[in-house]
């Protein structure tokens, strides 16, 4: 019996703000900056587990191990495919 799991990729963790000081110490811009070992991929539903909650982040290494594994179906969708805004009632 496989456990099912929706996991969404998100591009805006890929990247962290940074803040840059002038000569005095002084903070003067913020730079973007690519995140070395990202948590990019956040779960949005588990079916019949503990070992991972809704909008758990997770690595890349993570995820291919999920993959690889024989107990789990997994979908892999974009941002916003399986969650939806939840903007009115």
């Amino acid at each position: 019996m496989t456990n099912k799991i929706e996991i969404e990729f998100h591009p805006c963790y890929m990247k962290e703000r940074k803040k840059i000081k002038d000569s005095s110490g002084r903070v003067t811009n913020y730079e973007m900056v690519s995140v070395k070992n990202p948590r990019a991929w956040v779960v949005i539903t588990v079916g019949n587990s503990i070992e991972f909650t809704p909008s758990q982040r997770l690595s890349k290494n993570q995820l291919k191990k999920l993959c690889k594994s024989a107990q789990w179906d997994v979908s892999v969708g974009q941002e916003g495919q399986f969650k939806k805004p939840h903007e009115r009632y």
